[in-house]
């Protein structure tokens, strides 16, 4: 929604988004309905990468009251203390809950990575999805957008020591 609608009534822009499981991704994927014919509302992913083939997603949840609780308490959500719900579909106040479960032994070490994605369309952002489906693909995209970003710093003539600064500037701004 356009930002001044989206502030003026919140709540009412929650309750039009559906949420469904992609097993093959172990994601989440977020459909807008759209507001009328001429909307084409973003399509939201947010799934998780595993480094290992031996590592599984342990649950899912989209809707905030059934991942807090019958008593609605956020420093201890039902999702947590006793698993998450796999509740999906349009819900009044939804989240993007993924939940792993791993065993470490003593000096082990396991990789996974949350990732979130949005696309104009529910084929683009499953395209995205895939193309950035492991951590070599990862590590490349982090890799080449740090250089990009010191290209440009270099660019304006920001110096790096600058650069937390003009991102608190940044975020106010957007």
């Amino acid at each position: 929604a356009p930002p001044l609608e989206d502030e003026r009534h919140p709540a009412f822009s929650k309750m039009f988004v559906c949420g469904e499981f992609v097993p093959r991704l172990n994601g989440l994927l977020f459909t807008r309905r759209p507001r009328s014919s001429h909307d084409t509302p973003p399509v939201l992913l947010h799934r998780v990468v595993f480094g290992a083939p031996d590592m599984d997603l342990a649950g899912f949840d989209t809707d905030r009251r059934s991942f807090l609780g019958r008593s609605g308490d956020p420093q201890r959500p039902h999702g947590i203390v006793e698993g998450l719900s796999g509740t999906v579909g349009w819900t009044l106040d939804p989240i993007m809950s993924l939940q792993v479960r791993l065993v470490l032994e003593p000096q082990e070490r396991r990789q996974f990575a949350f990732l979130t994605m949005v696309a104009g369309s529910p084929g683009s952002v499953l395209e995205l999805a895939e193309r950035y489906a492991g951590f070599a693909s990862l590590d490349w995209t982090l890799g080449d957008a740090a250089a990009e970003a010191a290209r440009e710093a270099q660019l304006v003539g920001l110096e790096p020591d600058r650069l937390p600064e003009v991102a608190t500037l940044a975020s106010l701004l957007i």
